[in-house]
Formats: structure tokens, sequence, C-alpha cells
């Protein structure tokens, strides 16, 4: 490989680099524009159980819209945010919520069949009665409130939407397999730019 050649590939390696960098942080800058529109820092959830069958399916990713008091993270600051009054969620609607008893490491989808107003059980908040769907004679009790009032059982948001299966997209790109095939596109592609030739014609040679 030529000089030339050398620095043409390290001047299409570091170009490439920044495109990588600019692009990230244009998608990050829209997704946190998201969070701020939809009051959450997690705007995007995957369903993990099948308690919502036909309606949502495992794996499924639903659109959320913050509850109460919401946190969004820039970086690393943190903004609050007020998301959806919690009063105005009504019979039918669909809610995510952490529940403790369930021991999940993530928040559960459920459909509220009953609303009680000051509950004595969640200190005078808002009281919410949820089943899954799939299994309606099942009923979990949450209370909503303030992500800062210390209680473990409290609804995140309201579900707005559904993006059906993108979940399994999510999971492979988290999985070993999938970011190692990942780094390995990324080097074909620069590898590619490295070894490509230039179609340039040689200088014809002097006759002497």
């Amino acid at each position: 490989m030529t000089k030339e050649r050398r620095e043409d590939a390290g001047r299409t390696i570091l170009v490439n680099i920044l495109l990588l960098i600019i692009g990230l942080g244009i998608a990050y800058g829209i997704y946190v524009g998201i969070e701020f529109a939809y009051t959450t820092d997690a705007p995007l959830r995957v369903v993990i159980s099948g308690s919502m069958i036909p309606k949502y399916n495992i794996n499924d990713v639903v659109v959320v819209r913050g509850v109460g008091l919401q946190y969004v993270s820039i970086f690393v600051f943190n903004t609050t945010v007020q998301g959806v009054d919690p009063s105005s969620i009504r019979v039918n609607d669909d809610i995510i919520f952490w529940y403790q008893p369930y021991g999940l490491t993530d928040p559960i989808v459920h459909e509220v069949i009953k609303i009680n107003q000051n509950s004595a059980a969640c200190q005078g908040d808002v009281q919410f009665v949820t089943h899954g769907i799939a299994n309606p004679s099942f009923e979990t009790e949450t209370s909503c409130g303030s992500i800062n009032d210390g209680s473990p059982d409290y609804v995140i948001g309201l579900v707005s939407g559904k993006l059906p299966y993108v979940g399994y997209v999510s999971i492979f790109l988290r999985s070993f397999v999938g970011i190692t095939l990942i780094i390995v596109l990324i080097g074909i592609l620069l590898a590619i730019e490295i070894l490509e030739p230039k179609n340039e014609e040689e200088p014809a040679k002097k006759i002497p």
C-alpha cells in the first residue's frame, strides 16, 4: 500500500468514525426529546409476561406516558418532569407499574378495573385495582404517587400504544450474539474501506 493510499484510508476511517459519533449523538438527542415529550425516562418498555394476551404479547413494546413526578436523565444529570395526573387515569386504562410482591426486575402492565380515591392503604394516595386480561380473576393492588414517595408499589405510566414484537430486536441486540454481530459488521465495513482499490488510472508511461 502506497503512502497516498494509507493516508486516504486513514481519512476515510476518521470520517466514518465522526459520522458514527454524530449519528449516535443525533439518535440520543431524539430519544431524550421523546423522554421529555412522554414525561418518563423510559417511554418504551418491553412486555415481559403473558398476563395481557392477546392485547399485549410477550416482547411487544408498549409506549408509555409518565404518571406523576418523573425523572429524565441527560447524560449524568437528572431533571424532574411532571407527568400525567394520576386522577386522570380511568377504569379500562392500561397502566405500567412496579409491584414488589411479584419480585420482578421489570414493571408489569395491567388493566385498571377499579379506582379507590384517597385510599388509607396508600396513605391517602390513589389506589388502583388491576388485572391481567389473560387471567381476569386475579387482581393486583398498587398505589399511584410520586416516584419520590418511598412506596415500593407505584404507577410508572399510562400505556398509550404498542409496537408489536419489537422487543425481540432489543433482546437480540443486547445479547452476546447480537453485540458480536454488530462488532463484526463494523469491522467488515472498515476493512472494505481500507482494502478497496482506488479506481484511478495509472499515468501513461512515456515512450523513450
